[in-house]
């Protein structure tokens, strides 16, 4: 086959992998926010496509995220997902530990962590919550809705049984650095993750910087509530920088002063 032939050949199939999606996946991309550094997804399918390629309709909050953050932070990624955050800041960073719990999603999110080559970042296979114990997590696997400690109704096909632990406790015991940022996305468990962090949070070591996406419906089915998170964070002595509503979802950034 001459140089030429190959080229048409290829252009053929890219054509033919852009057209039908069957075809198009896996691929893998090149991503960058706002020209800083590039980094690359195996994108598996059309909902991969959307948290990586269109930022999930959060670049904003990636991009105020990307400006906080400092080289020599160490960062909790709470609900990793396939690594946006993660890998993101592991261009940036000293130290990334990604949580997440979901066994299928997380065999991806250590594929794009190593065609990354990002040895910087450490995962963590349990869920973070307020108490170390077994329970369920409702997930659809990969392709479908991010996964959830809360039943949902009609949103997950199954659940499987998963570790959970505490922030506290996991530093308590050594298993875990302590942060200066976390991001927290946990599909309504955010209140359970900020008790289980509470001594942390006041300390004289607390995270100067705290991102989080604030779930208000799924928040009922661990009886809680947006004000009642907000207000939990605050108490703790952050102030809250920035906040933006997003359909059922509330992005917020928690800042604490230097004690």
């Amino acid at each position: 086959m001459t140089h030429f032939q190959h080229l048409i050949n290829n252009g053929i199939w890219n054509e033919i992998r852009q057209r039908i999606p069957r075809f198009k996946y896996p691929y893998t991309c090149s991503s960058s926010v706002n020209h800083d550094s590039v980094c690359k997804f195996i994108i598996n399918d059309p909902i991969e496509e959307y948290r990586i390629v269109k930022f999930g309709d959060e670049k904003s909050f990636l991009d105020k995220f990307l400006d906080y953050i400092q080289k020599d932070d160490v960062f909790f990624d709470i609900g990793s997902n396939i690594g946006l955050y993660s890998i993101y800041a592991a261009k940036k960073v000293v130290k990334v530990i990604s949580f997440e719990p979901d066994d299928e999603i997380r065999v991806r999110l250590v594929k794009n962590i190593s065609i990354n080559n990002a040895k910087n970042i450490s995962v963590i296979d349990w869920a973070v919550s307020d108490i170390e114990e077994t329970r369920s997590l409702y997930s659809d696997g990969t392709g479908g809705y991010s996964p959830s400690l809360c039943e949902i109704k009609g949103r997950f096909k199954g659940h499987k049984t998963i570790s959970c632990n505490s922030i506290d406790n996991a530093i308590r015991d050594k298993i875990l650095p302590i942060p200066t940022v976390i991001k927290i996305d946990i599909e309504g468990a955010e209140y359970l993750a900020l008790r289980g962090m509470n001594k942390l949070l006041v300390s004289k070591k607390s995270p100067r910087i705290i991102f989080i996406e604030i779930h208000p419906l799924f928040l009922k089915d661990f009886n809680s509530s947006s004000d009642e998170t907000i207000h939990f964070l605050e108490s703790c002595g952050y102030k809250l920088e920035y906040k933006n509503c997003r359909d059922n979802e509330i992005h917020c950034i928690f800042i604490k002063e230097p004690q």
